[in-house]
């Protein structure tokens, strides 16, 4: 008799255990409305912010030997009459590719020259020193 006592007082506990979670209250849309448009806002800036970045690794991806050219002058240090420079090199001599220039140091050799560089020989030579660290 004890023992259902006990267990009927037990439970009665459990009975009214949610009862504290229960609310009379009915539901604040505005703050559910407030809290979706926020998520909603926040998904779409990490989806913006995913897009652009891939965007921009693509780009840096990409193998247009001009955009490969212009990438390997910024890593030279090379300032625009250098770069322009080393175009009309590649021009002058005949090379369909400019950025090919950064692989082979012939073209800078003073006994090809084109007459028509022979007065930039000094400046092409520090060029070459800069590009092939030949010193």
């Amino acid at each position: 008799m004890i023992f259902d006592r006990l267990l009927l007082a037990q439970r009665d506990r459990w009975e009214r255990l949610g009862d504290r979670f229960q609310s009379d209250r009915s539901i604040d849309w505005e703050n559910v409305i407030l809290w979706c448009a926020l998520t909603a806002f926040f998904a779409i800036g990490v989806i913006l912010l995913v897009r652009f970045s891939h965007r921009k690794e693509k780009k840096t991806r990409t193998h247009d030997s001009q955009e490969l050219f212009a990438e390997l002058c910024r890593a030279h240090g090379l300032s625009w009459k250098m770069r322009r420079l080393l175009l009309r090199l590649a021009k002058e001599q005949g090379l369909s590719q400019p950025v090919t220039l950064f692989l082979n140091p012939d073209p800078f050799v003073q006994d090809r020259l084109p007459e028509t560089l022979r007065s930039r020989s000094r400046q092409l030579a520090k060029l070459q020193d800069r590009l092939f660290a030949t010193n």
